[in-house]
């Protein structure tokens, strides 16, 4: 009787363990028994930043991971009577070898993946969406700054998720920091490029916001990067109460006009619609925004980390990447405990309609109608000729502009 009571300890114990070694995180479970297979457990790729996993990135992220499957797997029924398992990608580590993205997808079908979370560049991100799109899988971005996700209707990608806004927060963000500084009536200078769709769209938006604002935009049109004497229509603009000039160009075009200005001893403060550059950095009175710089800042971060540390016992070089991992795991945890396993094609759907993901002192709720948070923090900067400090920390709603 006493040796069959210490077998039923050692299996409880054994089936207890939180984490198993290596590329994947999940329960530890006996030899032969596959709980893909018998239906109790959950399969979800990753694939890594592009340091990759061996990287202090890698690393940040897959300790993120393991705490938020600990935390699912330990619990009593799991997520919905299911444990979950996240497992790592290996990408090929030379440039010239070419990924092969349906040899990968292949693998997933095989392991029963039900979706896939991207801390990858975005050149791999743009490959992966058609494959998944015609899987029907879902696909959630640490990032996503840059990708549009409307689809050629103009409706968000049905499988495609983000945490970060879309690049054109920073209008936004710059309109409302003008909106709180600066009086009605203020005429404010726009720099774009009219032969670059973007920028130009960029500029029309604005232009349209600080109407909305009270302010008087006064556009200073470049035609390609070969026009760069603007001082002329710059002193036009001034003359007719300009007083803060928000550049639409590049950096190197920002530079530029920087120079520009200061040759001519205009009075013309200079903000930008970009983003960060450390060629700005030493510009003193240059103001733009930043939606990545408050999770940074989070005074959260210390005790995630010490968290991670108490759980894993190990130490997390980039602890806001790996806030950013886990908010990225709890939001598909979030809306895996909505859908009824049975039916797991409506993941999707509730992913789109996620609540309460903790990121950093921010819990984010998804907005359906852009599959990105409703609304994200973003950080107004301003350079003081060595590095940036804080102007205001403004809260930005993704439906707000355009994608």
């Amino acid at each position: 009787m006493f040796h069959r009571a210490r077998v039923v300890l050692f299996l409880l114990a054994f089936l207890c363990v939180s984490f198993i070694s290596g590329p994947e995180t999940g329960l530890a479970v006996p030899k032969g028994v596959d709980p893909v297979e018998e239906g109790w457990m959950w399969q979800i790729a990753v694939i890594p930043p592009v340091e990759g996993w061996n990287s202090p990135q890698g690393e940040s992220v897959w300790m993120a991971l393991s705490l938020a499957a600990g935390e699912v797997n330990e619990s009593h029924g799991g997520v919905n009577g299911h444990d979950v398992r996240f497992f790592q990608v290996t990408l090929p580590g030379r440039e010239d070898i070419p990924l092969d993205f349906p040899g990968l997808l292949r693998e997933w079908k095989t392991r029963r993946v039900i979706a896939v979370l991207s801390f990858a560049d975005d050149e791999t991100n743009l490959s992966l969406i058609p494959l998944l799109r015609i899987e029907g899988m879902p696909l959630l971005l640490a990032w996503g700054e840059w990708l549009s996700l409307r689809n050629g209707d103009g409706q968000p990608e049905p499988f495609v998720f983000a945490l970060s806004l879309f690049r054109r927060f920073r209008i936004v963000s710059l309109a409302e920091e003008l909106r709180r500084t600066m009086p009605e009536g203020t005429g404010i200078v726009l720099v774009a490029d009219r032969l670059d769709p973007v920028l130009a769209a960029s500029s029309v938006l604005l232009d349209r916001l600080l109407q909305d604002r009270g302010f008087v935009p006064l556009p200073v049109w470049v035609a390609g990067a070969g026009d760069k004497d603007v001082r002329f229509r710059l002193r036009e603009a001034e003359n007719a109460g300009g007083q803060i000039l928000v550049s639409l160009l590049d950096v190197m075009g920002t530079l530029d006009l920087w120079r520009q200005i200061r040759e001519t001893g205009s009075p013309l403060a200079i903000w930008y619609g970009g983003s960060m550059s450390p060629f700005l950095a030493d510009r003193k009175g240059l103001v733009l925004s930043d939606q990545d710089e408050p999770l940074s800042r989070d005074p959260s971060l210390r005790g995630f980390r010490l968290r991670i540390w108490d759980v894993l016992r190990v130490r997390v070089a980039d602890a806001a990447l790996a806030a950013r991992a886990y908010a990225l795991a709890r939001w598909f945890l979030r809306g895996l405990e909505e859908t009824p396993p049975s039916d797991i094609a409506r993941l999707p759907e509730r992913l789109g309609n996620a609540t309460g993901i903790p990121f950093g002192e921010e819990i984010l709720s998804i907005d359906p109608a852009t599959h990105r948070p409703r609304e994200r923090k973003v950080a107004v900067l301003e350079s003081d000729g060595a590095g940036w400090f804080l102007r205001r920390i403004v809260s930005v709603p993704s439906g707000a502009f355009p994608e």
